[in-house]
């Protein structure tokens, strides 16, 4: 009996037998959020060879990012680009996006991020984010 309550107390995370230190640290269940972006929403003369970047409160699972999470288009044409998943030293998790060739000008995007993007536990974005930029003439 007591072997079953030390297990189901540790399902809980952040348990303590002693009430000091936990034993580990709880899973986080907390899903992640936009903090910024690069351009940001209604930006205008955006430079053409931008790299779009999206920052999270947190990192990013790596296989949770690509073309049915994260897109870049302007009307009907989605551009095709490379993603890069990256951690800064502060914790916050970048998706950063290379333009296989270079936006075109004078042009309206949308950065688009769906809520299949999740942190590295599994929680997946709110809802879906967006950020329309218009590039420089």
């Amino acid at each position: 009996m007591r072997c079953r309550l030390l297990i189901a107390l540790l399902a809980l995370g952040g348990c303590t037998l002693t009430g000091e230190e936990p034993l580990f640290e709880p899973v986080d269940a907390q899903p992640p959020r936009i903090v910024a972006s690069l351009p940001a929403n209604g930006w205008i003369a955006v430079p053409v060879g931008i790299e779009p970047r999206v920052w999270f409160s947190e990192p990013v699972d790596p296989a949770s990012v690509g073309p049915d999470s994260v897109a870049l288009w302007s009307g009907d044409h989605e551009a095709e680009v490379r993603y890069h998943i990256e951690v800064e030293p502060d914790g916050l998790g970048v998706v950063r996006l290379t333009p296989v060739r270079p936006l075109l000008s004078g042009v309206r995007y949308v950065l688009g991020i769906a809520r299949r993007v999740t942190d590295v536990y599994g929680n997946p974005l709110d809802d879906f984010w967006i950020a329309a930029f218009e590039t420089a003439p």
